[in-house]
């Protein structure tokens, strides 16, 4: 019996991230699925999503990476709770379904594949079977149901070119706080007004500040945090949609088969016009 699901359970508590909402939505049974893509590819989107895997985490299963099989892709989901990776690979399809696994264990076992062929194929019962080439290899993994939630994130939104974002970010988050009790100094401010998006941040002795043309006229305000966006903005590629939700709850940057999702700082960043 088949039953259709958003990449969560059936009641649809875990939705597509990008602006297509039926990008999760699967046809699955049982929890088979079973795929082949190339390893090269695989590979290459667990080193992305893999980045925000923590050692260390209260939720286990925020170790683990989604993997979501539809229309020809396989779309692999990390998060840490505060950001959500997702990349989507080709792959050809000869179950749609869905499964959960330790993030770290899956990479270590594909980076040493040979570059060639991976079918992977579930059981039902919460494990994934690789197979490339003589290379076969079992990893149980998690509930799939028990993945944290995934929203979707909608309101306004402009696009960016990644190389002048890229430059940007780096040299204003070089200026953001350290100490984690001041979480707003930690933070990049988002500060749109105009034609022009403004990059700001200080720790209350450096001040940086970075302004970028849009071809947009927007009014927004958003802090975001300045480490993770730093350390994963450099994946970025040609041209990013940038979309902030409505309630100011999260942000999400797109580009090039790569989704990340950050939640937004509460809080005021300082005025800077009188200086």
């Amino acid at each position: 019996m088949e039953e259709e699901v958003l990449g969560g359970d059936e009641s649809g508590r875990q939705i597509n991230p990008g602006h297509d909402r039926s990008r999760f939505r699967v046809k699955k049974k049982e929890g088979i699925m079973k795929i082949k893509c190339l390893q090269e590819n695989l590979n290459q989107g667990l080193s992305i999503v893999s980045r925000v895997v923590q050692p260390r985490v209260v939720l286990p299963i925020t170790q683990g990476v989604m993997m979501t099989a539809k229309d020809n892709k396989l779309i692999l989901a990390t998060t840490d709770l505060a950001t959500t990776l997702l990349y989507s690979i080709p792959a050809e399809m000869e179950e749609e379904g869905i499964a959960c696994i330790p993030a770290k264990a899956l990479l270590g076992v594909v980076e040493n594949f040979p570059n060639s062929t991976v079918s992977i194929y579930t059981d039902g019962a919460f494990s994934v079977s690789l197979r490339c080439e003589k290379n076969k290899i079992k990893l149980q993994g998690y509930n799939p149901q028990d993945f944290p939630l995934i929203t979707e994130v909608t309101g306004p939104h402009f696009e960016l070119q990644a190389n002048t974002f890229t430059k940007a970010v780096t040299r204003v988050a070089l200026s953001a706080a350290k100490e984690e009790s001041r979480p707003v100094l930690m933070s990049i401010e988002f500060r749109a007004k105009g034609s022009n998006l403004n990059l700001i941040a200080g720790d209350g002795f450096r001040l940086s500040h970075e302004v970028i043309g849009l071809n947009d006229n927007l009014d927004l305000c958003a802090l975001i945090p300045a480490q993770s966006l730093s350390n994963l903005v450099k994946l970025l590629k040609d041209t990013v949609r940038v979309t902030v939700e409505d309630k100011m709850s999260k942000i999400s940057f797109e580009s090039d088969g790569l989704l990340m999702i950050f939640q937004l700082i509460s809080g005021q960043f300082p005025d800077i016009t009188p200086i």
